[in-house]
């Protein structure tokens, strides 16, 4: 059934919340859970009994479980009654921790009341060893309608010989007094890439000297004492004449290819008008394919505090390796800013697959226990002994593709599309240029085709896009609008797409394309209507009133994908919901190069995670000319998302080769020969879905499988019967009763659709454009990040009208609903 996004709630089993946490750091030896209750799950009052449920308070703080409010599950805790900055929910982590060893502590914490925000710690307590010493861990700012996640390393020791522990505890500390605050998800894991060996000289500046940094670009830099992240000493960085120049150093000689390592850096800016900047960790490496700019992590940074940029590198060398330079960019030119506590570790790189499997059976998997009743008169339909075959034949997670006009006219095109994916996103033609080419020529004949083909196959379908910032793929008419006559025509647009042709055909929809990037019609309309109107949040406004069971996505790049800007992302989702903005669902595109980190996903999924919003992967491809490089790139972005919590898709952006806007993404050759990254998509596809044949016993039959879509084949031997259901998502065992008939609810027994034949006389595969060098500080679009155009070519408005004419008499009804989905 079609659900109801106003009552959708997120809500984890306990051992999702208890296991979600647990690739937090890019890599660990182990990742056993040491801390007790963190999740809150246990309930009850944790003041009254401590033993039980593991927390107390530290100071006067009165902590409880709550389920006002959670990060994931049922529960939070909930600190009260704090009379002094300094007090809040603890716990003591004695028993669990080793001295010599070093854990990687986090927590997730939210303000309570009115207060929007305010600072928070997450510290450690020792006591027994001489004097009691207090530890700060990380500092953040926690929001009243946001959850912000703390984490860092402790390295536990003994500095008397002899001496015993007597405590060993963790807290949360920071707001106001009398400020109450949520926690949740408190997680303490071991972390031995922690320990290794620091491979950075003179990382935290502690020489006084600025030995072995050097200028990135005209930049000076200098020893400095103004400001320190820790010690006495951080760098400077001035003269700076563009966003490129920085501060580096020289990690040729140190890192080894084919390893992976930890970094990060803690950067402050000096001047400025207290704006914020994002500011990028990078590496410039030189080889056989010349020079290569990859981002490893970014943050929004400013002059009040000093923040951490931390992400993992794949260190991969393609013949002689002349130059490795780790450097700190970003900031408008002028801004000068400090540097300090530069690290680069090695990994231990366990298998992170491993633990991304147990999330997933964790996550998508429920306990199912089928019994069988005859459709047409309620008795029981299958005995104990029977055989029960059952084929999953939808995921609930999603899972699909960007289709291009090709669907409607090539039946190789179409059959491979209607065989891996269940989702659909046209391409280009819905998007205001292929619609409405000049002001009044509006055409949907191409769409509308697509959207009868989308129904007729039981396709469901995401929208892309209602608007696009990007100036470059805005109609010049749109361009030379102002005032009154763009918001007309805004209207108009919105009309004629949620009202007139599509309402409710669309159950997601992208409303103003990469506003992390561009802002047209922020821009265009600045002055209109007076200082309280807000162009981007009237898009969203005047779409969800038209539309209101579509769900409202905002969609951008480079935020799973290097430089990581998920910290701006945030922000500036925050800042459209506070405006009113009803944004129910965060799009994500994922156009990769070769750099598919599992660690800096995740991570960026966790930052996005605190909104308290699902996310989808909306276009995703990884442009590799090796085809089993490409496989482990696929696998790796797949495994990832459905191993999070807070994902709940992901759309591939093309497949064929030869629609492909980058054909060395492709999963499919231009003769349609499955490549190996086809190849694993279709394993992967296999390994998420559950068929099983079983005998049915007294209860009838007890399976655990994936969430989604079921059809049931019955037999005793000499009559068969057939039925369908619905494996739903929560906690615990559950009692399906199962309808079944003497006819398929499907119809047909479906055939597979033959696998397609070569092309006998193959067209030559086109030459790829070739990449254009990158700047420093630029990144290349064709290697790490998004291409600004967002997937794909948004041209080719002429050839639109050429299909609409070709193909206008495929017409169905505008107003119909899509099929309903059992």
């Amino acid at each position: 059934m079609r659900y109801n996004k106003k009552h959708l709630t997120f809500k984890r089993s306990l051992l999702a919340s208890c296991i979600s946490l647990l690739p937090l750091m890019s890599a660990q030896a182990q990742v056993t859970q040491l801390a007790q209750n963190g999740d809150f799950e246990d309930g009850g009052d944790a003041a009254a009994n401590n033993a039980a449920y593991w927390w107390f308070g530290f100071g006067t703080d009165t902590p409880s479980a709550t389920m006002e409010d959670a990060h994931w599950g049922n529960y939070s805790g909930l600190s009260t009654g704090r009379t002094d900055t300094w007090q809040g929910p603890a716990q003591n982590l004695l028993s669990q921790l080793e001295a010599g060893k070093t854990y990687t502590i986090g927590v997730w914490v939210k303000l309570a009341g009115d207060t929007a925000s305010d600072a928070v710690t997450l510290s450690v307590k020792k006591a027994g060893d001489g004097d009691d010493v207090y530890t700060n861990i990380i500092s953040g700012t926690a929001y009243n309608d946001m959850w912000t996640y703390l984490e860092g390393d402790y390295a536990l020791t003994i500095e008397n010989p002899g001496a015993t522990l007597s405590e060993v505890t963790a807290y949360i500390q920071g707001p106001a007094s009398g400020v109450s605050f949520y926690v949740d998800d408190l997680s303490v894991i071991e972390n031995a890439d922690a320990a290794a060996p620091e491979l950075i000289s003179n990382g935290d500046l502690e020489a006084g000297t600025t030995a072995n940094w050097n200028a990135f670009g005209p930049p000076v830099i200098a020893a400095s004492t103004e400001q320190a992240q820790s010690g006495t000493y951080s760098a400077l960085v001035t003269g700076r004449t563009d966003t490129w120049n920085g501060i580096a150093q020289n990690v040729q000689s140190a890192l080894e290819s084919g390893k992976r390592y930890n970094t990060s850096v803690w950067v402050r800016l000096k001047n400025g008008d207290g704006a914020a900047s994002t500011v990028q960790l990078t590496m410039k490496k030189t080889d056989n394919d010349g020079d290569s700019y990859i981002g490893i992590g970014s943050a929004s940074v400013d002059n009040s505090a000093w923040v951490q940029i931390s992400g993992s590198y794949a260190h991969e060398v393609n013949g002689s390796l002349t130059d490795l330079q780790l450097y700190i960019q970003g900031p408008d030119a002028g801004i000068e800013y400090y540097v300090d506590d530069l690290s680069v570790k090695e990994s231990s790189n366990p298998d992170w697959k491993t633990s991304a499997n147990a999330r997933i059976d964790a996550l998508r998997k429920r306990e199912a226990v089928l019994s069988f009743v005859d459709a047409d008169n309620g008795n029981a339909a299958v005995t104990s002994g029977e055989t029960v075959e059952i084929r999953q034949y939808r995921n609930e997670f999603m899972f699909g593709s960007a289709i291009a006009s090709e669907v409607l006219t090539n039946d190789q095109y179409q059959n491979f599309f209607l065989e891996n994916f269940e989702w659909g996103v046209f391409e280009n033609e819905i998007k205001w240029p292929a619609t409405e080419p000049s002001q009044g020529n509006v055409d949907y004949s191409t769409p509308d085709a697509m959207v009868a083909f989308a129904q007729e196959n039981d396709i469901r379908l995401r929208g892309h896009t209602l608007f696009w910032s990007n100036p470059e793929f805005i109609q010049t008419w749109v361009q030379e609008l102002t005032g009154q006559d763009l918001v007309d025509a805004i209207d108009a647009r919105l009309s004629s797409v949620l009202t007139d042709n599509y309402n409710g055909v669309f159950e997601q929809w992208d409303v103003n394309n990469e506003m992390l990037h561009y802002s047209f019609y922020e821009d265009t309309l600045s002055d209109y209507d007076g200082a309280g109107f807000n162009p981007r949040v009237y898009l969203f406004d005047q779409a969800n009133l038209l539309d209101p069971d579509a769900e409202y996505y905002v969609n951008d790049f480079n935020v799973i994908s290097p430089p990581y800007r998920y910290d701006d992302y945030v922000a500036q989702i925050r800042e459209l919901r506070s405006g009113g903005a009803p944004i129910e669902a965060i799009g994500v595109q994922g156009h990769f190069g070769t750099n598919v980190d599992h660690t800096a996903i995740h991570r960026a999924f966790d930052a996005l995670s605190a909104l308290g919003l699902p996310i989808v992967v909306t276009e995703f491809d990884a442009n590799d000319p090796d085809d089993a490089a490409r496989a482990e790139h696929l696998e790796t972005l797949y495994r990832t998302a459905l191993a999070h919590p807070s994902v709940k898709g992901v759309l591939m952006w093309g497949f064929w080769e030869d629609r492909h806007w980058r054909p060395d993404a492709a999963i499919v050759d231009s003769n349609w020969n499955i490549n190996e990254a086809g190849l694993r998509y279709q394993a992967l596809r296999d390994e998420w879905r559950t068929d099983l044949d079983d005998v049915a016993d007294d209860d009838g039959v007890t399976y655990t499988g994936f969430h989604g879509q079921y059809r049931v084949t019955a037999s005793d031997g000499t009559n068969t019967l057939y039925g369908e259901y619905t494996l739903e998502k929560g906690q615990g065992t559950q009692n399906i009763e199962v309808a079944l008939s003497a006819q398929a609810p499907w119809g047909e027994t479906p055939t597979p659709a033959p696998t397609p034949t070569p092309a006998p006389t193959p067209e030559p595969t086109p030459e790829p454009t070739p990449e254009p060098t990158p700047t420093p500080g630029v990144y290349d679009p064709d290697v790490d990040v998004a291409d600004s155009a967002g997937g794909g070519a948004a041209g080719g408005s002429a050839f639109l009208i050429l299909l609409s004419v070709l193909f206008g008499s495929r017409i169905f009804d505008r107003n119909a609903k899509r099929r309903t989905q059992n």
